[in-house]
């Protein structure tokens, strides 16, 4: 049948999560960092958990019995702690004899691509293959068992972070998606005490026969970028028609492909810096990469982009910046309405009609300075009552459009969270005398 857009396609439940790759040392129930000093150790495993409630839930019992009892107290706090790498394959071996064990075992594993990719894969996986080996697993279980389950979690699995809390997860249904850099489906997922249930909903109008396609990766990537990572990480070439009809580098027409390819590379490395890594989120860092690369790239290369739609849930947030800042100082507003506008126009032009997350995201933090403004100006008689009322009807609109464009996502995300937090506050504004009706 034909689907519609925003049309719910599918629900799966998870079937199995753990910490993601090369983490510190996490809660194995609520994934929440460790604090070494404030933790309780199981009797059993020595595994460090926030608290005892987590120590006894069913997700960790389940293979606490499996596990032998480790050096939890020393375990590397500051980084890296290889044990964890452990705890996923794991799980899934306790899956061997329940009726889960089969869908995870038919999903494709690309063990033979995977060593062609990289001839140390294999040996980086030693530690945890060793590991199992030693435990008392059923007689069947051996190192090419171990080896192409860690094969298939490389494969298939996706990594998430829920609130600051990463999760590595698995849903076999999903899986099964082929990759377009312009998808007409969208995935969504509760959060970690909600399960992760995944829902996958249209972004667009489909026809019926029309095949089911998502994106492998972050759309906000120049199409040279998006097609190394996959081709490294998903080992496929991407000849989707938005990669065959790649108009972003044109910019780049009076350098050599070896300039471009650095600029290129250049950018996304530190555009991923500020991305990934928490203590980056900063308006300072964010600001000083759209000044140096916007000498370079036009406003709506999506690197450009990507940084302004971080950029503006910064603004607001950040110290030096937050909403009383914004109060006493205009420009602090202005630049946040200005970062806003030009991330939203930058998606439009890149993906039409797309990225309705993103955009709803983007909605809600827009309304805010043009409420402000309205406001300010208004206590301060720069602008007379009609003026005022346009301007907050533009702002309730925004709030309006963002409410709508969230109206899908689940419980336990933070766009869940901004969707609930926007209604709760346009009834606030309400309840205030400000009921705009927007057409």
């Amino acid at each position: 049948k034909d689907i519609q857009q925003g049309e719910l396609i599918l629900e799966e439940d998870l079937l199995v999560r753990g910490p993601v790759k090369k983490t510190k040392p996490v809660c194995l129930t609520c994934y929440t960092l460790i604090d070494w000093s404030d933790c309780v150790y199981c009797p059993k495993s020595n595994f460090p958990f926030c608290n005892e409630r987590c120590n006894a839930s069913d997700e960790f019992q389940t293979i606490c019995k499996l596990l032998p009892k480790v050096d939890g107290y020393n375990f590397n706090y500051s980084d890296y702690e290889p044990m964890y790498d452990t705890i996923l394959p794991l799980k899934i071996l306790a899956l061997k004899d329940s009726p889960n064990w089969k869908p995870f075992w038919k999903l494709m594993s690309q063990s033979e691509k995977l060593l062609q990719k990289s001839a140390t894969w294999k040996e980086g996986q030693k530690h945890v293959i060793d590991f199992l080996l030693d435990l008392k697993l059923p007689d069947d279980v051996d190192e090419n068992m171990i080896y192409t389950i860690l094969a298939i979690i490389e494969t298939n699995s996706v990594d998430r972070e829920f609130f600051g809390k990463k999760v590595k997860m698995l849903h076999p249904l999903a899986s099964l998606l082929n990759h377009d850099c312009s998808p007409n489906v969208v995935l969504s997922y509760s959060g970690i005490a909600q399960g992760h249930n995944l829902q996958v909903r249209a972004t667009k109008d489909i026809q019926k026969g029309q095949e089911l396609t998502v994106s492998y990766i972050d759309q906000l990537l120049p199409t040279s970028v998006k097609q190394k990572l996959l081709k490294e990480n998903k080992f496929f070439d991407c000849h989707c028609t938005k990669c065959l009809d790649n108009k972003e580098d044109k910019f780049l027409e009076e350098l050599t492909p070896e300039q471009a390819k650095k600029v290129i590379d250049k950018a996304y490395e530190e555009s991923e810096t500020i991305i990934q890594t928490p203590e980056y989120w900063t308006v300072e860092l964010c600001e000083k990469y759209l000044r140096k690369y916007g000498c370079i790239l036009p406003s709506n290369h999506p690197m450009m982009v990507r940084i302004k739609v971080k950029l503006a849930g910064l603004y607001g947030k950040c110290p030096g910046y937050t909403m009383m800042d914004m109060h006493y100082n205009r420009n602090i507003s202005e630049r946040k309405k200005q970062v806003c506008q030009e991330a939203l126009e930058g998606l439009e032009q890149l993906e039409p009609g797309s990225l309705r997350t993103t955009r709803g995201l983007l909605l809600y933090e827009l309304h805010l300075p043009v409420f402000m403004g309205a406001q300010l100006d208004s206590e301060a008689g720069l602008i007379d009552a009609v003026t005022a009322k346009a301007q907050f009807k533009e702002a309730f609109k925004y709030l309006h459009e963002a409410i709508e464009l969230l109206k899908h996502e689940q419980n336990g995300s933070l766009e869940g969270a901004m969707h609930v937090g926007a209604i709760e506050y346009l009834k606030i504004m309400q309840a205030q005398g400000f009921d705009f009706s927007v057409q």
